[in-house]
């Protein structure tokens, strides 16, 4: 009958004016909440059937929709690992690290990280921030990552880097060897002390010990921490140009007679600290000017360039536009430990929302690729920047005002046809 029909669709017709108000209330509740994604309601027409002589209302149904794809705006913040993503990308997070979420991971465009209790950066809905581990030489930790799957993505952990050095393998030598110390009557030995660190941070001291020779020539040799080398290599002779001989340059190095140094760099590889370190020990290239000199006056050899940081305490984390997470030394030291990577999804509207302002992946969103920021389609990323909710309050409160009308021209409709029904049930008396 078209009068009961016309109550079922004014009932339904108040059923999906309450699911859009409960829509429009959830995006002003969340209108402050950073990375949220509005929600709308989309109402699709049901059919039942009807001839011409007569009509069934059939209703409406409606489709809850959030509008992941519409981003907020990005705000600047105080803290450094704040983060946004200007584009499309979203973070990879999981709800936990010991072993009962690892595998629920899930996307957020919530950016609100900090180190918690243990280090782990993690948002305000306490979901963990997933990366790349690195080595402190830059590389993937755990070899090239597939980028098609979240199998080599592991929680951000920056107090897994505290008391972390890195060892020093190369040192760079500059300065003058005084010339009248050399000749018939050479002078006494003196020392040049550079400070290296080992695997482990430890601070230790490489002793080159200068002794006058013959005119224009000095022997080197080599202390580690005031002992000798092991293994422990020949005294190296050095020559210094006279600038008598066409073609050289008076003062500077000939590594001729020195057979462990190279004879082009000037370059002297030393085993160290019991024979588990390299120091590549650099006296400036041969007949050049650029490393260590001979002329009249003082001794001035020092170590102005070398690698290498001690251990120290973790003081700060910093994250590059690339997505390089840093952490930050009391002793200077900067170290590579992560990449956060952005993950772009085919259709993103169609992720599927969860708890904790996030969302996952369903069979509507369709596959994803990992990328680092700025490459790809996936976006770039901002530190000291948060994405604030896309909700707008305006056209918020303009859609109450529509639906507040619909509900009512809703239960309008109801209370006619109930008027109705009840003149056709009267026909009788």
């Amino acid at each position: 009958m078209s009068l009961s029909s016309a109550l079922q669709a004014g009932v339904s017709g108040l059923l999906g004016q309450s699911t859009r108000l409960a829509a429009i209330s959830d995006n002003i509740a969340n209108s402050s909440t950073i990375g949220f994604k509005r929600s709308d309601v989309d109402f699709t027409s049901l059919f039942i059937g009807g001839n011409d002589s007569s009509f069934s209302a059939s209703g409406t149904l409606p489709n809850v929709r959030t509008d992941i794809s519409l981003n907020g705006t990005i705000t600047t913040s105080s803290n450094s690992t704040d983060l946004a993503i200007n584009g499309r990308g979203m973070f990879v997070v999981t709800p936990a690290v010991d072993g009962t979420g690892v595998d629920n991971f899930a996307l957020t465009r919530a950016g609100q990280f900090s180190p918690d209790a243990n280090g782990f950066l993690r948002n305000t809905a306490g979901l963990f921030l997933q990366g790349f581990a690195l080595n402190p030489d830059g590389s993937f930790a755990n070899g090239v990552p597939n980028r098609d799957s979240f199998a080599s993505l592991q929680p951000i952990n920056v107090n897994a880097f505290n008391n972390i050095g890195t060892p020093t393998t190369n040192i760079e030598l500059q300065g003058n060897l005084p010339a009248q110390l050399t000749g018939p009557t050479p002078g006494g030995p003196f020392e040049t002390s550079v400070e290296y660190f080992s695997a482990l941070g430890e601070s230790r001291t490489l002793s080159l010990v200068w002794t006058p020779g013959a005119a224009n020539s000095y022997t080197v040799d080599f202390l580690d921490n005031g002992a000798p080398l092991a293994p422990p290599i020949p005294p190296q002779t050095i020559s210094f140009n006279d600038g008598s001989v066409a073609g050289t340059i008076a003062g500077a190095p000939d590594f001729s007679g020195a057979p462990l140094i190279d004879d082009v760099t000037g370059t002297l590889n030393l085993t160290v600290n019991g024979g588990t370190q390299t120091l590549g020990i650099s006296f400036g290239a041969s007949n050049s000017l650029s490393g260590i000199t001979q002329f009249v006056g003082d001794n001035s050899v020092r170590a102005p360039v070398r690698d290498g940081t001690p251990a120290g305490e973790l003081r700060s984390v910093e994250i590059g536009d690339d997505g390089t997470v840093f952490a930050v030394f009391d002793s200077g030291a900067r170290l590579a430990t992560f990449i956060i990577p952005v993950a772009d999804v085919t259709n993103v509207n169609g992720l599927q929302p969860v708890d904790g302002n996030a969302f996952q992946l369903s069979r509507d969103s369709g596959t994803f690729r990992l990328f680092n920021p700025g490459e790809g389609p996936a976006g770039e990323l901002r530190a000291n920047a948060l994405e604030v909710s896309n909700v707008e309050i305006a056209s918020e409160i303009t859609s109450i005002i529509e639906t507040q009308r619909a509900y009512s021209s809703n239960a309008t409709v109801i209370r006619t046809a109930d008027e109705m029904l009840a003149e056709a049930t009267q026909l009788k008396r």
